[in-house]
């Protein structure tokens, strides 16, 4: 598995929400690692392990470090009354370079829609 790219997707934050609605942002980086997971071109950190960067402010490449990645997705999640917009962003570790950067915008009942952009990652 070592010669397939390495990507860990950090918990998504919840821009301008409650924190007891961080559950919905969770969710959608939950989707994301489900959907990339199936891919055999890239191997996925499992969800579990990228936990511990919800709520700490570390640079790319400890992260990516401390994870043995090459690729971190980050990302936000806004919602506005029935409104829903994610931004994400990929970013190769060893450059700190942004590689692809993407949002959604739309209703909060297209969650499956949006979680289904992850097809247009470069790594997919």
């Amino acid at each position: 598995w070592t010669k397939r790219p390495t990507i860990a997707v950090l918990p998504f934050h919840e821009v301008g929400g409650s924190p007891g609605h961080a559950y919905f942002s969770s969710g959608i980086s939950e989707d994301i690692i489900r959907n990339l997971s199936r891919s055999h071109a890239i191997y996925v950190i499992a969800w579990n392990s990228t936990l511990r960067y919800r709520d700490r402010k570390v640079d790319t490449r400890t992260i990516a470090r401390e994870l043995g990645v090459r690729y971190i997705l980050d990302g936000s999640v806004q919602r506005q009354a029935s409104r829903l917009r994610i931004a994400t962003e990929l970013v190769d570790a060893q450059t700190e370079r942004t590689l692809w950067a993407e949002k959604f915008d739309g209703l909060e009942s297209e969650r499956d829609t949006a979680a289904a952009w992850f097809r247009s990652l470069p790594l997919n």
